[in-house]
């Protein structure tokens, strides 16, 4: 484990009777910090490269005044004091879901510190669970005094960070994004100072966690530089929200570009039938859905769940070199889903699929905080086959980079 079993028994203990209530300042609760400074810098960075790259949606003219993260940049502040003549103005970044996808180990300290909620809540969040990040210099929040429909920790990993709060009856909702099942809701204000005087306010340092329900209004104020990373926790939501990331999973639909001929003056005729090419792409979507359709449910369902409810997998890990000699101990559920042909071996929100349908009762053997021998694994398949023991020792590989299993 990253953190001592103590601290989160005791940060759970501190924030049990705010639970749904109200808003909490938790004072350095973690001896090792959930982010460390040196780690927040390196997502920056390579988002900041991913942007100057055209990899990633950025604002063109932060590209050109050069007021990004640079590789050489040592530390944030020398960050900070590198853009401070050129860029006066406020500087913004909400990171949406990505900080997993930078370093997996970001999702594995949130694990441990979130199992305890998710055991005692008796499940995993509908609407799924994700790690923000937000740094930047601004005067507010750019969407005001807002709410959003999760539980949330903000893990401060740059200080000072102030946040402003208000009950759920304070405000009434006049934006809401999305309409069904609105992930974020705005009062559209953002003149928070003419609100200040029945605010909670809280004012949080490094190594700070503030937690917040999800029904409280609330808007940050930063005069100074300030950085933290969110885990939003959605507890309610529709399956519907699950079934629809399942649909481009679903469809492989491919055509060339054709032009639709037709005469304009029977526009009318035209629009009451539809032509061959999207009749056979309709044709087409019919067929995938009726052969795809349950097991790309039970896929993703099975990502879902071993991936603890979140929405984006971690990070996988470079590969190791795997021997009979290797033991490994098993982290995370890993799960096995017959697609009939092929097997998908499941684990930490990824997958990877196999012809050697033998792997079945060994992956149902790797039971989370056991331990294993490939040797031992290997004797576990139904007949000896040296075809089935590589693809052994490659799921082996493919489960120690997924972070499921552990080499010890």
């Amino acid at each position: 484990m990253y953190f001592a079993q103590s601290e989160i028994d005791a940060f759970w203990q501190t924030v049990q009777p705010a639970w749904n209530r109200q808003p909490l300042l938790i004072k350095r609760p973690f001896s090792k910090p959930f982010v460390a400074e040196s780690e927040f810098l390196g997502f920056l960075q390579r988002w900041a490269q991913e942007g100057r790259d055209g990899r990633r949606m950025i604002g063109v003219h932060l590209v050109d005044a050069d007021v990004l993260p640079r590789p050489e940049d040592p530390s944030l502040e020398a960050f900070e004091q590198r853009i401070a003549d050129r860029w006066p103005k406020d500087w913004y970044l909400y990171l949406s879901d990505g900080v997993q996808g930078y370093d997996g180990a970001i999702w594995e300290r949130a694990i441990e510190v979130i199992r305890p909620a998710l055991k005692r809540e008796g499940g995993l969040p509908a609407g799924g669970m994700m790690l923000d990040l937000f740094y930047g210099k601004y005067r507010s929040t750019p969407t005001g005094i807002h709410l959003d429909s999760s539980d949330n920790l903000a893990f401060i990993v740059r200080g000072p960070k102030r946040l402003m709060f208000w009950p759920p009856e304070r405000f009434a909702v006049k934006f809401a994004s999305p309409p069904i099942n609105p992930s974020h809701q705005q009062a559209m204000t953002g003149r928070w100072a003419e609100h200040a005087a029945d605010a909670t306010l809280i004012d949080a340092e490094a190594g700070d966690v503030i937690y917040w329900p999800k029904a409280f209004w609330h808007i940050s104020t930063s005069d100074n530089w300030s950085g933290m990373v969110t885990l939003p926790i959605w507890w309610n939501a529709s399956a519907a929200n699950l079934a629809r990331t399942m649909v481009p999973k679903l469809l492989d639909l491919r055509g060339e570009s054709r032009f639709y001929d037709l005469d304009v003056d029977e526009a009318a005729s035209a629009a009451g039938e539809l032509p061959a090419t999207l009749g056979e792409m309709v044709t087409t979507i019919k067929g995938q859905v009726a052969a795809r359709l349950e097991s790309t449910a039970k896929i993703a369902w099975a990502k879902f769940v071993t991936a603890y409810g979140f929405t984006t997998p971690p990070a996988p890990r470079a590969p190791v070199e795997i021997t009979e000699s290797t033991r490994v101990r098993v982290e995370h559920p890993i799960a096995a889903i017959d697609l009939g042909r092929a097997l998908a071996v499941i684990a930490c929100g990824q997958q990877m699929l196999t012809p050697c349908m033998s792997l079945i009762p060994v992956v149902r053997s790797l039971r989370r905080g056991s331990e294993h021998g490939v040797a031992d694994l290997d004797r576990r398949l139904p007949v000896a086959d040296a075809d089935a023991s590589r693809s052994l020792t490659q799921m082996v590989s493919q489960l120690v980079a997924f972070r499921a299993l552990e080499v010890i």
